[in-house]
C-alpha cells in the first residue's frame, strides 16, 4: 500500500506537466485498499460524532498543505529566479526536491508509526515541515533552498501518508472505502488552489511568504491534531 500511495503523491506533482494524467492519478488513488499498513492495532481508533468530524478536517487539512506546497514553487519561480540570480530550470530543483523528500517521509510514516504512535508521529512530521518551511523562506542560495525543500517535503510526505491513515481508522469498515473522497478533495483543493494562492502571495508580498504562510497552518493543523487524534501503538500483523 505504501508504494502505491508513494506513486499517487508522485504522479500528482506530475501533473503540471502531463495534465492528461490528472483524473487517472486520482483514480489510482482512490483504488487503494480499506486499512492503512500491514499492522494490526491494538485497540480500535474509531471515532464519532463531532470529534470525529474535527479529525477529519485537521487530517484533509494537512493533506491540502502537503500537495499545495509542490506547485507553489511553480508560481513563484520567477520571483525566486530574479532574488536568488538562478536560471528557471535550476527552480524546477526546488519541486523535485519536494517530491523526493515526500516519498521518504511516507516511507517513515509506515515504519515509525509503531515506534512513535500514530498521534507523537504526525505532530513531528508536522513540526518537521514548519520549521522547513521557515528555513525555505529565510534560504539565501539554491543549495540551502532545495536541502529544505527536500526536509519540507518529508515533513509533508509523512503528513500526507498518516492524515490517510487518520481518515481512514476513525471510521468503522463498513465506511472506510466512503472516508477516501475526503482524502481526493483534500487533494484536489490542493493542486486547485496553488497557483492563485501562490499567485496573490507573490504579487502582493514576496516569494518566502509562500513558505511563510505554512507556519500559522502547520501551528493550527499541529493544534487539533494533539487534542483530537488519539495516540496508540501498532504491533506488525502475522500471518
Amino acid at each position: 500500500m505504501s508504494r502505491k500511495l508513494c506513486y499517487s503523491f508522485v504522479c500528482l506533482g506530475k501533473q503540471q506537466y502531463s495534465s492528461r494524467h490528472s483524473l487517472h492519478s486520482l483514480i489510482n488513488f482512490t483504488s487503494l485498499p480499506s486499512y492503512s499498513f500491514p499492522m494490526k492495532q491494538f485497540s480500535s481508533f474509531a471515532e464519532y460524532g463531532f470529534r470525529r468530524a474535527f479529525i477529519t478536517l485537521a487530517a484533509v487539512f494537512c493533506i491540502f498543505l502537503s500537495v499545495i506546497n509542490i506547485f507553489v514553487t511553480s508560481v513563484a519561480a520567477p520571483d525566486i529566479k530574479g532574488n536568488l540570480g538562478i536560471s528557471l530550470n535550476n527552480v524546477s530543483w526546488l519541486m523535485v526536491a519536494y517530491l523526493a523528500g515526500s516519498v521518504v517521509g511516507m516511507s517513515a510514516g509506515k515504519r515509525l508509526s509503531g515506534l512513535f504512535g500514530r498521534r507523537n508521529l504526525f505532530l513531528l512530521m508536522i513540526l518537521l515541515f514548519t520549521v522547513c518551511s521557515f528555513f525555505c523562506g529565510n534560504a539565501s542560495g539554491l543549495q540551502g533552498l532545495i536541502i529544505f525543500r527536500f526536509l519540507q517535503g518529508t515533513g509533508g510526505g509523512g503528513m500526507l501518508m498518516l492524515s490517510y491513515n487518520v481518515i481512514i481508522e476513525s471510521r468503522l469498515t463498513p465506511k472506510r472505502v466512503i472516508a477516501q473522497v475526503f482524502v481526493v478533495l483534500g487533494m484536489l483543493a490542493g493542486k486547485v488552489l496553488a497557483p492563485p494562492f501562490a499567485g496573490y502571495i507573490t504579487d502582493n508580498y514576496s516569494w518566502p511568504y509562500v513558505f511563510f504562510a505554512n507556519i500559522p497552518a502547520g501551528a493550527a493543523a499541529a493544534l487539533f491534531i494533539l487534542i483530537f487524534v488519539r495516540n496508540g501503538p501498532y504491533e506488525k500483523a502475522t500471518n
